[in-house]
This record gives C-alpha cells, sequence and structure tokens, in this order.
C-alpha cells in the first residue's frame, strides 16, 4: 500500500501523507535518504546541527544482528546521527528506523553506567572506585586462571558497540 503521495501540481506539489493514514512503517525513516532536494527530514535531526559540520565515522549498527554498514555521524563529541552506508551484501544502503535511533542510547544518562557497581549483601547496586573494580575483576577472574588449562572464554553482546567491544579486549588484555 502507498505510504506518500503527491498533492496538488506543477509548482505546487507537495509530498504528503494520505489522509489518516501516518507514515508509520518501521522503514519509515529512509524517506529522509532517498529525497532528492532535501525537503524531507527527520524530525529527530532537523534543526540540532548542520550537516555540513558533521564528523563522519563508518561503524557497523549495534541494533541487531543483522551488522547493517553504517555512517556514525557526529559533532563536537556527540553523536548527532545514524546513516546507513552502501554494503551490497549486508544492508543494501538501507536500514531500519530503531537502528538509526540507536544513538539516542549512547548519551542518555539513564541507560548508561559511568561509574562501576558491586552488588551488596542486599543485592542493591553500589557504586566503587575504579580502582576498586579492577581489583574485583583481576581477583574474580584470577581464580578461573588458576583452576583452567591457561585458557579463559569471554563473551561479548551483540549489542555492543564497536568501540565498546575494543575497550572489552583491552581491558581483558591488562587484567589477564
Amino acid at each position: 500500500r502507498p505510504l506518500l503521495g503527491q498533492f496538488d501540481r506543477g509548482d505546487r506539489t507537495c509530498i504528503g501523507v494520505f489522509p489518516g493514514q501516518p507514515l508509520e512503517d518501521p522503514y519509515s525513516l529512509n524517506v529522509v535518504d532517498i529525497c532528492p532536494v532535501g525537503a524531507l527530514t527527520s524530525r529527530d535531526f532537523r534543526f540540532q546541527v548542520r550537516s555540513w559540520f558533521l564528523k563522519s565515522a563508518d561503524s557497523v549498527c549495534p541494533g541487531c544482528a543483522r551488522g547493517c554498514s553504517t555512517k556514525v555521524q557526529h559533532h563536537e563529541n556527540k553523536v548527532s546521527r545514524i546513516l546507513p552506508r552502501d554494503n551490497e551484501w549486508v544492508n543494501q544502503g538501507w536500514m531500519c528506523d530503531e537502528g538509526r535511533l540507536t544513538y539516542r542510547r549512547i548519551h542518555d544518562s539513564e541507560t548508561q553506567l559511568t561509574q562501576p557497581h558491586l552488588r551488596d549483601e542486599e543485592g542493591n547496586y553500589v557504586p566503587i572506585s575504579w580502582t576498586e573494580a579492577a581489583a574485583k575483576l583481576a581477583d574474580l577472574l584470577g581464580d578461573y586462571l588458576e583452576e583452567s588449562d591457561g585458557t579463559l572464554g569471554l563473551s561479548l553482546s551483540a549489542q555492543l558497540t564497536t568501540e565498546g567491544a575494543t575497550a572489552f579486549v583491552e581491558l581483558a588484555e591488562q587484567m589477564l
């Protein structure tokens, strides 16, 4: 079923949605990429920063297991948007809305851990220092290394960003 239409004629032509049918589709934000004149924009990004101020880095979307090829666009140490990057074998230049909006979690103070925590006797998480966290981790992993044949398996989530995975590997190399 068509979601967008052209209304009026000639120089008065407008692109819009059909009455009573909102543009609700898991891939609806792709219209921003296919608009030839840039008139269709994302409310999430509009008026946040000028697009020519953005720097771009190639990445992979952490939103699901598909791993769409993306461009992470940022300005002054803040991720502003995530766009699809052409990859014929994975996403062919398309990207779901959920993946485009995963960058919101990066700057969400409610979901980001900025300090290590340790569970107390009642089961509550209590903030601890980075030094205490490193010592506790070394203590916990040290027990497993002493009892094993010298190998230890570590696993990562598919939801982890490339930067998070790199930090995890660096931590594992330092601790082990």
